[in-house]
């Protein structure tokens, strides 16, 4: 099924064929996506057909995507491989994904089958947008798992330092099976105006921002929830507040047809004289990258489908003293928003 709305997406573009190369630092997304393909070698997806090419130290994996396979003696052999199975093809117009294809492995290819080359890297992206009902079912149980993970960091908080606090969610997914979205943000006091902080500290007072998801079966995660250690001031409760009233204004105008770039600009209007502080894009798409399309930023002009997984994020930075968003990872579903991420928003005081 995968596979036939790319072939479907290349007839319509007039594309012959399409080349996905995974010759180093497996997986390539899109080969996993399209065919369960998670090692080396390259996946060609024709108008009418589909087969993969795979060095002979993947071939009994390559086998279980139930694709025809070719075997390579070794890796370097591939691109030899794909020209003679090709060599009686008519293929005027090719798609790559640039963003994988390096200089040298592109002038490789040109020599090896003689097209014009395309990106098309957009194009999968579009497909993978729209989730199946099995991608979001394990997304839902990443995120159940990084709600887990929380509850019990509330629970029972006796952390020191934003290091010990890292390894202790990092060890709880992978215990309960998973693997991580992404390095988690731990940062505290200051270190929280940084967006994408990076340190392991001891945990200041003020804000404690925690940035963090699972990834189950391939399928990402994503939430940002805080504490705060000590005692708030009436600014900073405040400004939480101002963060959680714009994530539930825009998570209530969730529906289908509504542009993304609407909900950005919903919440520029809603932080008012705060927006200046608002330095990202209000979200970005979930799935098995943890950043795919759509953004949820002013320059995106798609719109909100059903089964489109995305993340709404606020958050104000105030530099040098302490910064507050607060994410979800959601879905319209049956024309109602879905929150994956179910843990409480109330800011959590640790004294």
């Amino acid at each position: 099924m995968r596979i036939r709305k790319l072939q479907s997406a290349l007839e319509e573009k007039n594309i012959g064929a399409a080349f996905f190369f995974c010759l180093d630092n497996p997986p390539n997304v899109n080969m996993e996506y399209l065919a369960g393909y998670l090692g080396l070698g390259i996946l060609v997806i024709t108008q009418k057909s589909s087969f993969l090419l795979a060095p002979e130290m993947e071939y009994e994996r390559a086998l279980k995507t139930k694709l025809k396979v070719y075997k390579a003696e070794k890796k370097k052999f591939l691109l030899e491989i794909l020209s003679r199975i090709l060599s009686r093809s008519k293929i005027d117009k090719a798609g790559i994904e640039e963003n994988k294809c390096s200089v040298a492995l592109y002038k490789r290819l040109k020599k090896s089958v003689k097209a014009r080359y395309t990106d098309i890297s957009g194009l999968c992206a579009e497909i993978r947008m729209v989730k199946e009902d099995k991608e979001i079912a394990y997304m839902q149980k990443a995120s159940d798992v990084a709600d887990r993970v929380f509850s019990d960091i509330c629970r029972n908080f006796r952390f020191r330092s934003e290091g010990e606090l890292k390894k202790f969610i990092e060890g709880n997914i992978r215990k309960a099976g998973c693997e991580l979205s992404f390095p988690p943000i731990v940062a505290s006091g200051k270190g929280s105006s940084q967006p994408h902080y990076a340190g392991d500290k001891k945990i200041e007072n003020g804000f404690l921002l925690l940035d963090f998801g699972a990834k189950y079966r391939g399928y990402c995660s994503d939430m940002s929830r805080m504490l705060y250690m000590g005692n708030p001031t009436k600014e900073e409760l405040g400004n939480y507040s101002l963060v959680l009233g714009v994530l539930a204004a825009c998570e209530s105008e969730v529906k289908e047809g509504v542009a993304f770039s609407e909900l950005y600009n919903s919440a520029i209007k809603m932080f008012n004289s705060h927006a200046e502080f608002f330095t990202h894009a209000l979200g970005h798409g979930v799935g098995l990258e943890i950043h795919e399309p759509p953004s949820l930023y002013s320059e995106d002009k798609k719109h909100i489908k059903e089964n489109i997984v995305f993340t709404i994020e606020p958050g104000l930075y105030f530099p040098g003293k302490y910064g507050i968003r607060v994410e979800d990872t959601v879905v319209l579903k049956n024309s109602r928003l879905k929150i994956l991420t179910k843990s409480k928003k109330e800011l959590v005081i640790i004294k």
